[in-house]
C-alpha cells in the first residue's frame, strides 16, 4: 500500500468511527450570513434554489464574469465590489461566511485567496447542503453518508479487491467526501473528464482507450455526448452502436448527431433495466431525467439481452438503474465478455451494488474506480477481461 492510499484510508478509518460531522456542519452554517462563490456554476443553479426555500441566508453571491444583476433573488456583485457591498448590506460585527460552488480549481484557488484577503471563514458546498438536509444527488446528503457509514466492513472489503492502487485512493477519497462533507478530498486523485468512459488519444488515455472495431453499448446516451466522442475518436469507424435514451428531447439531440443513415447507428428511445414493461419517466430534456413514480410520462423498458447481438464494450449512466440493468444484459455479458464503465454514485450503496452484480455475471473481470467530477457525480467502475486499458483483441 503506497503512503498516499494508507493516508486515505487512515483518514476514512477514523472518519467512519466519527459521528459529529453532521453537527458540525449545522452549527458552522444554518442560520449563518453567507457569501456564494461562483453562483453561475452549474452546481449553483443546481442546488441554489432549494437552499434558499430551506432558509439558507444567502446575502450576497460573487461573480466575475456575470452579466446579471442578482441569481435565485440574491443580488450579484463583483470581488472588487464584495468589501463595499457586505459593509452596506450586512450589520456591523456580523460574521459572514464563503460558500464555495465553483468546479475548476483556477476558480476555487482565487475564491480561496479572496476570502482569505478579507478574512472570511470558507466553506465546502456539500457542508452547506448537509446543513439544510439537501440532496446530493437524489438522496439526501445526510442520508447519502448515514448509508454510507453502516456498511463500512463491505466498503474496506470492497477496496482490497480492487484491481489497483489507483482504484484504493479514489475509493477511499470518495468515501471520505460523504462522510466529511469535503469535496477538495477528491483533488488528489481526480482524473480529467476527457478520459471519462474512455480517452479520445491512445498515447494519453487514463482510462479505457478505444478501438475502431468496437460493438458500443450506450445505455443512459443523453444527447450523443459519448456516442459524439467515440465517433471522433474513431473517425467514424466502429462496428456497431446501440444507444439507449427515453428522454424525448434528448433522444432527438441524440438522431441530429448523423448527418445521414448510417449502417452500424442503432438509436432506441426506451429506458434499459432487467426486465420488459412501461415505467414512468420524469422527462427533462436534461442529464437529471429518470425513471420516478411520480413522472409525468411512461417509456417503454428494455433488457440488453432482447435487444443488442454483441457488445464489446458498454457504458452504462441510467441513473441508478445500473445494477438492475446488467442483470437484463446478463446473457450478453457472459457471452461477449466486453469492457464496461459503468456510472456509480447516484445513490449511497451504488458502487457496492454495481461491483457486486458485476463479480457475479463475470467473475474474472478486473474492476478499477476513477473519479472524474469533484462532487458526487462521475464515480465510474472500470471493468474488463484484460489486466490493462486495452481494447478487446477483436475490437482492436
Amino acid at each position: 500500500m503506497t503512503n498516499a492510499s494508507s493516508s486515505l484510508r487512515d483518514q476514512l478509518l477514523r472518519a467512519f468511527a466519527d459521528d459529529t460531522a453532521p453537527a458540525r456542519a449545522a452549527a458552522n452554517l444554518k442560520g449563518a450570513a453567507l457569501v456564494i462563490f461562483g453562483p453561475g456554476s452549474s452546481l449553483a443553479l443546481m442546488h441554489l434554489p432549494t437552499l434558499v426555500a430551506r432558509g439558507a441566508n444567502v446575502v450576497l453571491a460573487v461573480d466575475d464574469w456575470a452579466r446579471v444583476d442578482e441569481i435565485a433573488g440574491i443580488p450579484v456583485c463583483t470581488s472588487g465590489q464584495l468589501a463595499a457591498e457586505l459593509a452596506r448590506r450586512v450589520p456591523e460585527g456580523t460574521e459572514v461566511k464563503a460558500i464555495n460552488f465553483t468546479q475548476n480549481r483556477y476558480g476555487q484557488a482565487r475564491f480561496r485567496a479572496l476570502a482569505k484577503h478579507l478574512g472570511m471563514p470558507i466553506h465546502d458546498l456539500v457542508e452547506l447542503l448537509a446543513a439544510y438536509d439537501c440532496p446530493g444527488v437524489y438522496e439526501p446528503v445526510l442520508q447519502y453518508r448515514a448509508r454510507t457509514k453502516e456498511r463500512a466492513d463491505d466498503w474496506l472489503a470492497f477496496a482490497e479487491s480492487l484491481e489497483d492502487e489507483r482504484s484504493r485512493e479514489t475509493l477511499y477519497a470518495v468515501l471520505l467526501q460523504r462522510l466529511e462533507f469535503n469535496r477538495y478530498v477528491l483533488d488528489s486523485i481526480m482524473v480529467s473528464p476527457n478520459d471519462e468512459y474512455f480517452g479520445v488519444s491512445r498515447a494519453q488515455s487514463e482510462t479505457f482507450t478505444i478501438g475502431t472495431r468496437e460493438h458500443f453499448v450506450d445505455c443512459g446516451a443523453h444527447t450523443g455526448t459519448v456516442v459524439a466522442k467515440l465517433l471522433g475518436a474513431t473517425d467514424w469507424k466502429v462496428a456497431s452502436v446501440h444507444a439507449f435514451e427515453p428522454d424525448a428531447k434528448n433522444y432527438e439531440a441524440l438522431n441530429n448527431l448523423m448527418p445521414y443513415p448510417l449502417p452500424f447507428m442503432h438509436t432506441h428511445r426506451c429506458a434499459v433495466s432487467d426486465r420488459s414493461e412501461t415505467l414512468r419517466f420524469h422527462e427533462t430534456g436534461t442529464m437529471g431525467s429518470h425513471v420516478s413514480s411520480s413522472g409525468g410520462v411512461e417509456v417503454p423498458c428494455v433488457k440488453l439481452d432482447d435487444m443488442v447481438e454483441d457488445a464489446t464494450f458498454i457504458k452504462m449512466d441510467v441513473e441508478g438503474f445500473e445494477a438492475r440493468t446488467l442483470r437484463g444484459a446478463a446473457q450478453l455479458i457472459a457471452r461477449a465478455k466486453p469492457r464496461m464503465a459503468i456510472a456509480s454514485y447516484h445513490y449511497a450503496t451504488d458502487l457496492l451494488d454495481v461491483a457486486d452484480t458485476l463479480r457475479e455475471l463475470v467473475p474474472g473481470h478486473r474492476l478499477r474506480v476513477r473519479q472524474h467530477y469533484s462532487y458526487f457525480y462521475d464515480t465510474i467502475i472500470y471493468a474488463s477481461p484484460r489486466d490493462d486499458w486495452a481494447p478487446l483483441t477483436r475490437a482492436e
